[in-house]
């Protein structure tokens, strides 16, 4: 709104004006208003989000100002909302010929390319309208970095935040949202900076703390995330995630009693949360508390039967207390409710395994290995399995499967040695050796651990002294 306008709209002079208008729009007659008039009206219908009555608006504002450069600018706004983009970049490419400095409408068209994915060029519309931007910068700034923000565009966000605080070190409005850009492309320590900028101007924000909670959290000082939590609480104690995510910090540095004890404060707010449910008896489990862990596991089951991760902990809670039937029929629940998910296979596989279900292990294995090629332990359990019954040629090629997937992993290298040494596989378990040697040589024991024979093979122990002066070396 330009200055004139903005004068306009604020007097009493204005305000009749949008009345007027509002009683003839019902009664279907338009008279004829002013420039000025037009302006005022159009940006009350935009700033109150009725697109409807701007767009009516602009219509009679245009067949009766058809050469006011303004009022068409304010119909391209109007046009954004209602996903009339093509219409609006027109008018918007018209004006930019006749007002090639005008600030907005870059602006309006940089916002449509965001909104229709076109980013880069976006970016590229952006940067034009800052040549021409000499008076607030940093809410022009702050705008651009919004568009993108809103839309996941979190390192192109965090370009116009950054500019929009160089231009304007004390907008906080800038600082919070260039703090939470930065938390969102992992830069933490920039992130936690910016947010302690930001508290500076308003300490009483608990969205500020609850959020550096939330960063001192991924980056495990939990102490400190715990502090910023409890901030946040005295700031708002009815933002109850605070809570949850409180609890979540103590399960994370290992205090599960003081975890459950906000777990269950949280549920006094969401008794209905399953995840909740989940994590505390994932907690007791930690606690080696089996018989509370399954009461959280059947609670959450009441709210949801096919949550799959509750009949999971039922079947783990099951098969620690040896209870391997029981666990089979908790498994294949898990994995009927999700038959995605590469450990509940492989769990299915274990308690086969105790029941000496050895086809019913191997279809478990093989589903396992399927969904999760990328999954080490898999291959390695998979692998141990065949070779604890004496199925050593078929250990083998389990792992040479795994091999292919995982190349560079060194507990795959150095099982797949140990195990072709116990086959009499002697110069090809070398190789592996040598392999394993090169991408982790501090691991080297695995080989012995698998494989008693190795510490009788030449061949390995020439391999190991050289990697060892190699390693020597290089320290």
């Amino acid at each position: 709104m330009n200055e004139g306008a903005q004068d306009f709209y604020d007097d009493q002079e204005g305000r009749e004006a949008i009345n007027q208008f509002l009683k003839m729009s019902d009664n279907g007659k338009i008279g004829f208003f002013d420039v000025f008039q037009f302006e005022a009206i159009l940006d009350h219908f935009l700033e109150e989000g009725d697109t409807d009555k701007a767009l009516l608006a602009s219509d009679h504002a245009i067949a009766q100002h058809p050469y006011a450069t303004s009022l068409k600018l304010k119909r391209a706004a109007a046009l954004i909302p209602e996903g009339r983009f093509d219409e609006a970049l027109e008018l918007l490419a018209f004006l930019r010929e006749v007002e090639s400095n005008n600030v907005e409408v870059y602006y309006l068209a940089g916002t449509i390319y965001t909104l229709t994915d076109r980013f880069k060029t976006a970016e590229k519309v952006f940067d034009l309208a800052l040549k021409f931007a000499e008076e607030e910068r940093d809410e022009l700034l702050f705008n651009m970095g919004y568009a993108f923000e809103q839309l996941c565009q979190y390192k192109l966000a965090e370009k116009y935040f950054t500019l929009g605080y160089k231009a304007n070190p004390t907008n906080d409005s800038i600082i919070f949202e260039l703090a939470f850009c930065l938390e969102k492309n992992k830069k933490y320590q920039e992130s936690i900076f910016m947010y302690n900028k930001f508290l500076d101007f308003d300490p009483f924000s608990f969205t500020a703390w609850y959020n550096l909670g939330i960063i001192y959290n991924q980056i495990d000082k939990y102490e400190k995330a715990i502090e910023a939590y409890d901030y946040a609480l005295l700031l708002n104690e009815s933002f109850h995630s605070a809570i949850f995510n409180k609890a979540n910090s103590y399960a994370n540095s290992g205090k599960f009693l003081e975890a459950i004890e906000f777990y269950k404060e949280y549920l006094e707010h969401e008794p209905d949360s399953e995840e909740t449910l989940l994590y505390i008896a994932e907690s007791h489990l930690h606690l080696d508390d089996n018989l509370e862990a399954l009461t959280y596991y059947k609670k959450c089951i009441n709210i949801n039967s096919a949550n799959s991760d509750a009949w999971f902990g039922s079947s783990l809670v099951m098969y620690a207390e040896k209870q391997y039937h029981e666990a089979m029929i908790f498994v294949n629940k898990a994995i009927k409710s999700n038959n995605e998910r590469c450990e509940y296979f492989q769990h299915l596989a274990k308690i086969a395994n105790k029941l000496e279900l050895f086809d019913e292990a191997l279809a478990a294995f093989d589903q396992a290995t399927l969904l999760s090629p990328k999954d080490i332990e898999v291959w390695l359990s998979y692998s141990d399995f065949m070779f604890k019954r004496g199925l050593k040629q078929k250990a083998i090629s389990i792992l040479k499967n795994g091999y292919l997937q995982n190349p560079e992993n060194a507990k795959i290298n150095y099982r797949m040695a140990a195990y072709l040494l116990e086959n009499d596989e002697e110069q090809t378990a070398v190789d592996y050796f040598e392999r394993a040697l090169k991408i982790d040589f501090s691991t080297y024991k695995d080989l012995f651990e698998h494989s008693p024979n190795a510490r009788f093979s030449e061949p390995i122990n020439k391999m190991l002294t050289k990697y060892q002066s190699i390693n020597i070396i290089k320290e």
